[in-house]
């Protein structure tokens, strides 16, 4: 597993560099990946102007920041990849100053699978990170993908699948963190964001309004439209003084995948194809009429 330290190209290298690097694969898979998880679409130009403009206010201690912030990370990349080889498909770890619509995530580009870590996004939010939950978490996603291409974004058949198959991608990197760590409650689920307290209102509002969930999405499978109120409840927050009602999805697929480990090891459930997940989907959703 390499490092890719694609911010120092961004804060230290000449003009020429830099307009290499907005124009580089690296920066077009991030430009799409960003804009699939915020369900904001923005042109790469609209990006790249946007990362220009906060790259030139950053101050130098934010700069020293992020700096520590790579350090950090990469010191637990180290002690993970020395206790566990379970990462070890993973070709790189791709550090970036990103526009802060997400922290991390697994990245494809043709047959490698990448880390990408936003640390405009991860330095604002250092203090409540636990760094070994959170590698943990957006690591699974990038194996998850170079065994299972079609589980990436960019290889998504439909709406229904671009729903579904992330509800089971977010519950498989929450599960396989529970599975090969000890960590919190609050680490594990909301990556510090909540507290105990905020979690156990968390799974109680989650099991609670499940019957509604499960509604609406029976009746968005049937008119294959899914609104993004009901896509943000799911993968993200409606309200932020109420954030324990949002990133639904996360607790669902961690609930799917912990069923299916009844019957089958961590390794089979990475490599499953898709329709190996519907039964378990329609079971906990008590859908009838998804194929």
């Amino acid at each position: 597993m390499q490092y890719i330290d694609a911010y120092k190209t961004q804060l230290y290298s000449d003009n020429k560099t830099k307009e290499e690097y907005y124009k580089s694969d690296i920066f077009k898979q991030y430009c799409a990946l960003t804009c699939f998880i915020s369900f904001y679409e923005r042109t790469n130009h609209e990006i790249e102007n946007k990362l220009k403009s906060i790259i030139q206010n950053l101050s130098s201690k934010r700069i020293e920041n992020i700096e520590e912030s790579v350090s950090i990370l990469k010191l637990n990349i180290e002690k993970i990849k020395e206790s566990t080889d379970i990462f070890s498909s993973v070709d790189a770890v791709i550090f970036l100053i990103g526009d802060a619509y997400l922290d991390s995530h697994g990245m494809l580009i043709d047959d490698k699978s990448y880390l990408v870590v936003d640390l405009n996004r991860y330095e604002q939010g250092k203090d409540k990170y636990n760094p070994i939950s959170f590698l943990y978490h957006e690591l699974t996603h990038a194996v998850h993908y170079k065994a299972k291409p079609k589980m990436y974004f960019k290889n998504f058949k439909s709406k229904t699948e671009k729903i579904l198959k992330r509800i089971l991608i977010e519950g498989i990197a929450t599960y396989f963190t529970r599975h090969y760590t000890n960590e919190s409650d609050s680490d594990i689920f909301w990556l510090g964001h909540l507290d105990n307290n905020g979690i156990e209102k968390w799974i109680k509002f989650s099991d609670n309004i499940l019957s509604e969930i499960s509604q609406e999405l029976s009746d968005s499978i049937t008119s294959n439209n899914y609104t993004e109120e009901f896509q943000i409840k799911l993968f993200s927050m409606l309200d932020m003084t109420k954030i324990w009602e949002g990133r639904l999805g996360y607790y669902y697929g961690y609930k799917i995948i912990e069923e299916m480990h009844k019957y089958h090891s961590i390794e089979d459930i990475l490599e499953m194809d898709y329709k190996e997940f519907i039964p378990y989907i329609k079971r906990y959703f008590n859908l009838s009429k998804l194929t």
